[in-house]
């Protein structure tokens, strides 16, 4: 019986205890798995902030003096095919050919650090190199290409300018007509690909630049070459300034001087902020990124600032990036959006201005490959073209959490504006006014093992595995605490249970021991049997006594007193 009712005891006694300590777990549990999952985004932020940052010997350093990503500058060319109807008149017909394609190398020398770390300023040498392995089939350096002859419709865009003096206008004509005639120059010329895509010059372009009766009339050309890419900058790169993420991480690799131009350019002859320099130069940006965070870089080809906005997530073998494209307002005319005029960009939709990136001034308009996005009229004007949105929109991959560029492929087609006038034979056939396609680059990056264990060293390893750790160890400190108050509530349930039964037990069932004590036989007690004067009564006197007192039953109520008289019998 003891030994019963001990069990019982203790398992109450454990019961009570797991109702006490299981919720307290649980609890426990919890905490621990909301402090993982909050506290490991900022432990991971501070060391993407370690690691992103420009700091001389860093792997972020390197990448910024001499990047890993391959970088290739495509070109492809609108071939005229039929230069001569066109010089009398006819519609041009072009041909894409392509790519020709050159590796770019970006060496750039460290000048200084600032005494806080905050900036770092450089020279930086920028080389092309033929790849005939990247080239399209069947191409190579000894092609020709015709096209435009862009120093002569130069010349008579420069001198046709509505501010000219009479003098100019009177005698203009008949200058450059007679340099024409000397050096038989005709709408078009037609050269190797790395030349026009480059650095060219010929007897027109020496005579424009060096001719006396020009210079007097300040109408020559400064220079004796047509540069639409400059190649091996070596020998006229100014210091340019970035930002290395030291006091503002958001601000990593921001131009502050580009080129000698210490925030502002002196290109644009109109204000409104045409002449800041804003972005970076596009292979770097301020780490954790958003969908909706927008971006900006400077393009070197355009000598201008666009922006970028953000489109989709995608996957580049294996890394997740945010796509961003060129935003869709830097294509459209100053006459739709006013805003563009700062640049210049008096000109239908689907262009913007180049002509200050070129000495003298040329009507040169940059847009997208074969006119997408452009106004209908651009196309019209030419035969051969075919727009195509997944092959002829430019794009950035950026990887969010480090800000680094995964993949680019920046698209830029050069055009030359052409306008009929009487006072030159070479122009006088044309169909009013055509932008004439002569080229476009498609500047791209490959991703690179090399690159990619960049990334991986700089917490983007960190970034993809522990999150999914620190899920995993959450969800089984949950599960736990589930589980705790679980047994809990089991156990509540099993106590609540025994004390029903104990309750119920005792008001249905008679106590047994007491039950049986009761009917249990017991002898009586002794007596003393004594008569009125107290003598003790014999045996026979006793017996007859005892037997009568039990037939009577008064026995049974005096027994308790030990002493009874028999005479009262």
């Amino acid at each position: 019986m003891r030994s019963s009712s001990l069990k019982s005891k203790r398992c109450t006694c454990c019961l009570g205890c797991m109702i006490g300590s299981c919720p307290l777990i649980a609890v426990l549990l919890v905490g621990v798995s909301v402090s993982l999952l909050l506290l490991f985004p900022m432990v991971l932020r501070q060391q993407v902030e370690e690691r992103v940052v420009i700091q001389e010997g860093s792997a972020t350093f390197q990448q910024l003096l001499s990047p890993s990503v391959p970088v290739f500058k495509d070109i492809f060319f609108f071939n005229l095919s039929n230069p001569v109807e066109f010089e009398q008149g006819a519609k041009p017909q072009l041909v894409e050919i392509g790519p020709y394609s050159y590796r770019e190398t970006r060496e750039k020398t460290l000048l200084s650090i600032s005494q806080d770390g905050s900036l770092l300023t450089y020279n930086q040498t920028r080389l092309f190199h033929f790849n005939q392995e990247t080239t399209g089939e069947g191409l190579s350096e000894r092609d020709t290409i015709c096209t435009v002859n862009i120093p002569l419709v130069a010349a008579v865009a420069q001198l046709e300018q509505e501010d000219q003096g009479a003098l100019i206008s009177a005698i203009g004509p008949r200058i450059i007509n007679n340099i024409f005639d000397d050096t038989n120059a005709r709408l078009f010329t037609c050269l190797p690909p790395t030349q026009l895509a480059f650095e060219y010059t010929d007897e027109l372009l020496q005579e424009l630049s060096s001719n006396f009766a020009l210079s007097i009339a300040g109408q020559n050309i400064p220079t004796p070459f047509v540069s639409i890419n400059g190649n091996n900058t070596a020998g006229n790169s100014l210091p340019s300034v970035v930002q290395t993420g030291v006091g503002d991480l958001e601000a990593i690799g921001q131009y502050v001087q580009w080129q000698g131009n210490n925030g502002r350019l002196d290109v644009w002859p109109n204000e409104m902020g045409a002449n800041d320099i804003n972005g970076t130069e596009g292979l770097v940006f301020g780490p954790f990124l958003e969908p909706g965070d927008d971006l900006e870089i400077f393009l070197d080809d355009a000598v201008r600032s666009v922006q970028l906005v953000y489109t989709e997530t995608v996957d580049d073998d294996g890394i997740e990036a945010y796509r961003y494209r060129i935003i869709n307002s830097t294509f459209e005319s100053a006459f739709t959006n006013p805003a563009n005029a700062r640049w210049g960009s008096w000109c239908p939709d689907g262009m913007f201005f180049l002509g200050p990136t070129q000495e003298p001034v040329v009507p040169i308009f940059g847009s997208k490959p074969h006119f997408l996005d452009g106004d209908p009229m651009l196309r019209e004007k030419v035969d051969g073209l075919q727009p195509n949105r997944e092959e002829h929109d430019s794009f950035i991959d950026v990887e969010p959490l480090t800000g680094a560029n995964v993949m680019l492929n920046v698209q830029l087609q050069i055009n030359v504006q052409v306008n009929q006038t009487d006072n030159f034979e070479q122009l006088e056939n044309i169909d009013g006014t055509l932008y004439l396609p002569v080229l476009y680059i498609s500047q791209r990056t490959v991703l690179t093992q090399q690159f990619v264990d960049f990334l991986l060293d700089n917490g983007l390893s960190a970034a993809y595995i522990l999150p999914t750790v620190v899920r995993v160890l959450a969800g089984i400190l949950i599960a736990g605490a589930v589980l705790s108050l679980v047994i809990a509530l089991l156990a509540c349930c099993c106590l609540c249970g025994a004390r029903r039964s104990k309750n119920t037990s005792k008001i249905q069932s008679p106590p047994t021991l007491v039950l049986a004590d009761v009917l249990r036989p017991r002898a009586p007690p002794e007596v003393e049997l004594v008569d009125e004067r107290g003598a003790e009564l014999d045996e026979e006197r006793q017996e007859s006594w005892v037997s009568g007192s039990f037939n009577s039953g008064s026995f049974a109520s005096s027994v308790e007193e030990g002493v009874y008289n028999a005479d009262k019998n």
